[in-house]
């Protein structure tokens, strides 16, 4: 004797699948109306931290997750002059607290959030830079500012500027790939990425120059701006590229050193007196 059972299909909004679709979304709403109802009205004066890091894209990149979902990426160049120009309009701004570190951003994108950084101080707005870990980069775009602090116990490291390009023509060969291209002049090295093994030496002529020309603009900005001689700032770099947050204090390339845990506070207790 055999028994014979026939399942019948759930249907309506019991299965796995359906209650996903309907919990997800009253979470979704509820933490955003979380979020909206935990945000704090922004005081009538405060000081704005804005952090600048990494490669600085020209655009935030569109996400498709939710907001509250996101990581935290670093801000974009757009985002960046755009709150730095709002920052000079706005009242409520006592100071402006720039936290560079990593900066690997190309001299142009640097130049121009310089000005704007020029730009706010001519406004009458206070500019601090803080550098946890300064590097040429950083310090070039800290200059600016009207003060930099470094953080307490880093080093700072000052070794002048470098450029880097790959070459693929090795790697390709190796998986049996090969590129063909006709070059026009000596110095129109855009296709020796791929038909060389290194640069040509008309390549190597150009980068020079290039390096030469932000080099300069970087010791005469820099020296300006920090009161000393063109002359004393390039011996540092060639000679004493690396010293701790505390000497590059006494060489005046700083203001001074706070942990990064009290300089806020530290400057709001300023700013209220």
């Amino acid at each position: 004797m055999s028994l014979f059972r026939k399942n019948r299909k759930r249907t309506g909004c019991l299965t796995k699948g359906c209650l996903v679709l309907i919990v997800f979304p009253l979470l979704a709403l509820g933490a955003i109306v979380f979020m909206q109802r935990s945000r704090s009205a922004l005081p009538d004066h405060f000081v704005l931290h804005i952090p600048i890091t990494g490669s600085i894209p020209e655009r935030s990149s569109p996400s498709g997750q939710l907001p509250f979902l996101d990581p935290v990426e670093p801000l974009s160049q757009q985002e960046l002059l755009f709150m730095l120009r709002r920052a000079s309009t706005d009242s409520r701004v006592e100071s402006v607290l720039l936290s560079i570190d990593g900066l690997r951003a190309a001299p142009a994108k640097i130049g121009e959030l310089r000005a704007s950084i020029e730009a706010l101080r001519k406004g009458g707005k206070r500019v601090i830079a803080f550098l946890p870990s300064p590097e040429d980069s950083d310090y070039f775009l800290a200059a600016a500012s009207d003060s930099i602090i470094a953080a307490k116990g880093s080093f700072m490291l000052l070794d002048g500027l470098r450029a880097e390009t790959l070459y693929y023509k090795t790697a390709l060969e190796k998986i049996g790939v090969s590129f063909q291209a006709a070059q026009w002049k000596e110095y129109k090295s855009g296709v020796e990425p791929f038909v060389r093994s290194g640069p040509s030496p008309e390549s190597l002529e150009r980068l020079g120059e290039l390096l030469d020309d932000v080099y300069g603009e970087y010791l005469g900005y820099v020296s300006q701006r920090r009161g000393i001689s063109r002359e004393a700032l390039e011996r540092i770099v060639n000679t004493r590229p690396l010293m701790t947050a505390e000497e590059a204090t006494g060489l005046k390339l700083v203001d001074g050193t706070v942990s990064a845990w009290q300089l806020q506070p530290s400057l709001e207790k300023k700013m209220t007196g």
